[in-house]
């Protein structure tokens, strides 16, 4: 049962600490949006990573490997990062003081929810993280449905506790960040976007699109 554990634990710690696009949109609506926008974001990547996941083990893994799949989501998804990172680089900070120490209304947090999920859901890499879990450790140890899920649920528990912490790391920083600061947040933040956006459609048309 400690093995286990400690499997679920080192599979959520392992997903938390990539560095990717989820990564930098988090830190920026944290820094922007306020705690409970960051929170909320996080919480749609882990409704995409549930709902992934759920496909995968449904036996929708070949899916995942799938070239045309794979081709889609790229560029799909890189198109998206490549806009989300023109946007970003071209915000502009209206105010020295953006954090909202009151919650704006549900419309915008429905919105920051869609946001986490469908930047997370774009992203190639996240399905073959699952499958690759599902894969190289669920069905080697044939585990039951309750044990897969339990398995999954502390991961995913793992990915959303972290994610929070730097949601609210984020936030207390932004104290200390003047109107500049922050528009070089907004630049760093889109460039670093655009970079992943370039790469995934590079990467998909090198590597994929000769397969499909």
């Amino acid at each position: 049962m400690v093995s286990f554990v400690l499997e679920a634990i080192g599979c959520g710690v392992g997903l938390a600490f990539l560095i990717g696009p989820t990564f930098f949109a988090l830190v920026k609506v944290s820094i922007e949006k306020g705690f409970r926008s960051g929170v909320l974001l996080a919480l749609g990547v882990a409704l995409s990573d549930f709902t992934t996941i759920v496909l995968v083990y449904l036996g929708l893994s070949e899916l995942s490997n799938s070239a045309t799949f794979r081709l889609w989501i790229g560029l799909i998804g890189g198109v998206v990062l490549i806009i989300m990172g023109i946007i970003s680089f071209f915000n502009t900070i209206k105010k020295k003081k953006l954090v909202n120490t009151r919650f704006i209304n549900s419309g915008r947090g429905v919105w920051y929810i869609f946001s986490g999920f469908i930047l997370n859901a774009l992203n190639p890499s996240v399905y073959l993280f699952w499958a690759g879990i599902v894969t190289l450790v669920i069905l080697p140890k044939n585990y039951a449905n309750t044990q897969a899920f339990t398995f999954f649920g502390i991961a995913l528990g793992i990915v959303f506790l972290t994610d929070t912490l730097k949601a609210y790391i984020a936030n207390k920083i932004s104290g200390y960040l003047n109107r500049h600061t922050l528009s070089l947040v907004d630049k760093a933040t889109g460039t670093i976007l655009l970079g992943f956006g370039a790469y995934m459609i590079w990467y998909t048309i090198t590597h994929v699109v000769w397969y499909v």
